[in-house]
């Protein structure tokens, strides 16, 4: 259950940032809660998974190189969506919303956005192989 609070909150939190990109506010504060709540969730799934690996490893046979590229694809999801936080905050904190700033943080969502569906991909051969 708990990978699926920051898949949701991730992808509600990444649409409603470029909805926000036209000036919403609503957007905007929406995307800022959502993409903090995602990213909390998202830390304790990546504890819960590291925590879990000798479980899979003894459960499902064959899975050590899936559970690698999981576990990769897990950890660059994460700092990718750290940097967009870290990005999205500087930008709040100098009320700048320069198309440039509007730019990386769209580069920086659509790839954490890749990340977080390839990893879904290859925790879902884990689970259903």
């Amino acid at each position: 259950m708990i990978i699926h609070f920051p898949i949701v909150l991730l992808l509600v939190g990444v649409i409603s940032l470029w909805i926000s990109f036209w000036g919403s506010d609503f957007y905007r504060r929406l995307a800022n809660y959502s993409l903090v709540g995602g990213f909390i969730f998202l830390i304790a799934a990546v504890i819960s998974g590291f925590n879990s690996v000798d479980y899979a490893v003894k459960t499902f046979p064959n899975v050590s190189e899936t559970i690698t590229k999981h576990q990769m694809f897990g950890i660059f999801t994460l700092i990718i969506f750290a940097l967009t936080l870290l990005v999205q905050y500087g930008s709040i904190k100098k009320k700048n919303s320069s198309t440039f700033l509007r730019g990386i943080l769209f580069i920086l969502s659509f790839t954490g956005l890749v990340m977080l569906i390839m990893t879904g991909h290859f925790g879902g051969q884990l689970i259903y192989p």
